[in-house]
C-alpha cells in the first residue's frame, strides 16, 4: 500500500521548507517537547512530509507515538500505517494493527476504513472476501461512511471486488460528503488521487452521481 507516502498531499500546519532553524518548526518542537499532543502530532507531520525540516520517517514515528500514547487519534492512525508499511520503523503487522485499531476505536473514519480493508484482505478464500465486500457495498449504499471509505479502498486495491478506480473515486467522493473534518479532507484527498485515472466525460458523469447520491433505506425486518 502507498498510504504513508501519498498522505502528504493533505498538507499540514507547517507550510515552509527550510533548515531546522525555521522559527515555525522550532516553535512546534518546543511545544511538542513540553508534552502537548497536538504539537507532537504537528511535529511528526512536519518530519513525515519534510515541512520546515528534512523528511525523516523515523523521527515522525517517534513523535506520532508520543502523541498517540496521549490518545491523539490521527497520530495513532499514522503510526499504525508506518508499522504496517515498514516506513521509518521495522515492519510489524501486530504493532500496526494495534495502533490502527486504537484510532478506529476512537472514531477515526479513515482508520476504520483501513482496518476494514486489511481484515477483508485477510479472509481465507476468494468467496469469503467477495461475501464480505458485498456486505460493505450494502452498508455503503445505506449511508455508512466507514463502509464507504472501506469500499473505496477495496475497489482501489481489488480486495473482494475487481479493481475499479472510477468506483473508488465515486465512493471516496460520497464518503467525503458524509463525514466531518478532518475525515472529510482525508476522503477528498483519496478521491482526488484517483481523478487522473478517469477521462473528462467520466469525471463529469461521476461528479453528477456523487452529487445526486442518496442512501437506500434498509428494508424493515
Amino acid at each position: 500500500m502507498i498510504l504513508v507516502t501519498s498522505s502528504c498531499d493533505k498538507g499540514g500546519k507547517i507550510a515552509s521548507r527550510g533548515p531546522e532553524g525555521d522559527p515555525v518548526f522550532q516553535a512546534k518542537m518546543r511545544a511538542a517537547q513540553e508534552g502537548a499532543p497536538k504539537a507532537q502530532y504537528e511535529l511528526a507531520w512536519a518530519y513525515h512530509c519534510g515541512l520546515g525540516t528534512d523528511q525523516n520517517f523515523a523521527d515522525a514515528a517517534v513523535w506520532y507515538r508520543k502523541a498517540a500514547e496521549q490518545r491523539h487519534t490521527k497520530s495513532a492512525y499514522y503510526l499504525g500505517l508506518l508499522y504496517k508499511e515498514g516506513v521509518g520503523v521495522a515492519a510489524d503487522e501486530r504493532e500496526g494493527d494495534k495502533w490502527l485499531r486504537k484510532a478506529a476505536g476512537d472514531g477515526d473514519i479513515e482508520a476504520m476504513a483501513v482496518v476494514g480493508g486489511y481484515l477483508i484482505g485477510r479472509l481465507d478464500g476468494e468467496s469469503g472476501r467477495n461475501r464480505t465486500a458485498q456486505v460493505c457495498i450494502r452498508e455503503s449504499e445505506r449511508g455508512d461512511p466507514a463502509a464507504q471509505m472501506t469500499l473505496g479502498y477495496l475497489f482501489a486495491y481489488g480486495i473482494g471486488v475487481p479493481i475499479d478506480y472510477s468506483l473508488a473515486y465515486k465512493w471516496f467522493g460520497i464518503a467525503a460528503r458524509s463525514v466531518e473534518a478532518p475525515d472529510r479532507l482525508n476522503a477528498t484527498v483519496c478521491q482526488i488521487s484517483f481523478k487522473k485515472h478517469l477521462f473528462s466525460d467520466e469525471l463529469e458523469e461521476f461528479e453528477k452521481v456523487i452529487g445526486e447520491w442518496k442512501p437506500i433505506k434498509a428494508k424493515a425486518d
